[in-house]
């Protein structure tokens, strides 16, 4: 067998027992492969300052190039890939839908529709997941729009979730300006954010801000103002998902802020949970259900533990559990930020727009990235708090380092402050020891030898 046909056999095999498995088994217990992501584009209407996917001021040129596909063959490729699903009984339990932005754009939502309309066909009560930026709030026609397919979703058991990728009202107009040219006050109005809340409690939609180096200064008074907004829409308090930009930048001042906002951010949620619980309990009651989330609590723990958690994959976001499949030329690479052309995994091989056959590409980093554990990686392996170390941003990595497994130093330090801040929140509630009672013997050990160094 010549060395291209052993690439390809390698991975199909790799294929049919991680993700063609899950697909295949959508309900089974246990099953961790079971989320497909459609790429369309890289445009969009805002320009973030830690955005790495925007064609105007990241790598969207390159990760997902604006005009090498029409709208009219995204949609096309998009029916290829479900065709090809529903030929192999393959379910993904999940469809997210990555884009510069999913709903600026009216052809967007004819590929959400399919997305939905696959699951309405084949008789399953999957999930189409749409994050946004929410400036469609300002077209009445896509709010409209969106909200038919949502509705048809739920007439058929399918879910729509929207994710309003909002920083909020202190912060957006540091971090998330428009690429147009605009009075910024005007564009970030009270009337824009009471329409997106409103749309969010109509829809049962989250809220998923980024905490970045560029506006942590402004962190306390904007999520004071998140819940000032929670409470005039009747939204849950904890709705929302708080997560660090893991990118080059942080310094020691903006470190420094950041467990200064984490300290009170934990203070917050620990006096919100107060409320409706004995104070004798609350401490161990606290531990139990928000920061290990139990089955019995339902509430968020807004991702502020999530380097806590016990998780089935080497690295703590969904690279290594996603199929990410890019619609422009149905190439498939190991996530977003990393769908450069030269590090694509493989790609379907189409004739008379039907799926025929995988042709790997980079297979030899498509590999790497699905199967390695950061815990051992070369900088990581002798770390301290690797254990208890949510991990770097691989996509971030290889375009600071060049290198998508070796960390950024910022970052690591960045890590290193919440895990310190979690500590010394723990001391002061004095349920430190009743929390390393509940972790593993690596992770308990980690925890008692940063608590052990914090008093040096």
């Amino acid at each position: 067998m010549s060395y291209e046909g052993e690439n390809k056999e390698l991975l199909k095999s790799v294929l049919e027992g991680t993700f063609f498995d899950d697909f295949k088994n959508p309900d089974r217990e246990g099953n961790l492969f079971g989320t497909l992501e459609i790429q369309l584009t890289s445009q969009c209407n805002l320009k973030c300052s830690y955005c790495y996917y925007s064609n105007v001021v990241g790598h969207g040129k390159e990760l997902n190039k604006p005009g090498v596909a029409t709208w009219d063959q995204l949609g096309k490729n998009t029916d290829i890939l479900f065709n090809w699903l529903k030929e192999n009984n393959y379910i993904p339990k999940t469809i997210d839908i990555f884009s510069g932005d999913s709903l600026i754009f009216k052809q967007s939502h004819d590929i959400i529709r399919k997305a939905v309309q696959f699951y309405i066909d084949i008789g399953y009560k999957g999930s189409v997941v749409v994050p946004s930026n929410m400036s469609f709030i300002r077209d009445p026609e896509l709010v409209k729009s969106i909200e038919d397919i949502i509705a048809l979703g739920a007439e058929h058991g399918v879910s729509v979730p929207i994710s309003a990728s909002i920083d909020g009202k202190f912060a957006d107009k540091i971090t998330r300006l428009p690429v147009k040219n605009v009075d910024i006050d005007e564009y970030y109005s009270d009337e824009f954010y009471d329409d997106v809340f409103a749309f969010c409690k109509r829809n049962h939609a989250g809220f998923h801000p980024m905490i970045s180096s560029e506006n942590i200064h402004v962190w306390k008074d904007n999520f004071v103002w998140f819940q000032s907004m929670f409470e005039k829409y009747d939204l849950a308090w904890n709705n929302v998902y708080l997560l660090e930009v893991r990118n080059e930048g942080w310094t020691k001042e903006t470190i420094k802020q950041y467990g200064e906002f984490m300290s009170w951010t934990l203070n917050f949620t620990y006096n919100m949970i107060g409320n409706s619980v004995l104070p004798s309990n609350l401490p161990k009651y606290y531990v139990d259900n928000f920061v290990f989330s139990s089955e019995d609590y339902r509430g968020s723990s807004m991702n502020l533990f999530n380097n806590i958690s016990i998780i089935g994959r080497g690295i703590g976001c969904s690279l290594q559990t996603t199929l990410f499949v890019k619609m422009s030329d149905l190439t498939c690479n190991s996530c977003h930020r990393l769908s450069y052309d030269a590090l694509n995994g493989f790609k379907f091989v189409v004739k008379d727009d039907k799926i025929i056959d995988i042709e790997p590409l980079n297979i030899t980093f498509y590999m790497a990235t699905l199967t390695f554990e950061h815990k051992a990686l070369p900088y990581c392996e002798n770390c301290l708090i690797k254990h208890l170390c949510s991990g770097g941003c691989p996509g971030a990595q290889f375009e600071s380092v060049g290198d998508a497994f070796t960390p950024i130093p910022s970052v690591c330090l960045l890590q290193h402050m919440k895990l310190k801040t979690q500590v010394e929140f723990f001391k002061r509630l004095g349920v430190f020891n009743y929390v390393v009672s509940k972790l593993n013997s690596e992770l308990a050990l980690t925890m008692i030898e940063v608590e052990r160094m914090s008093n040096e």
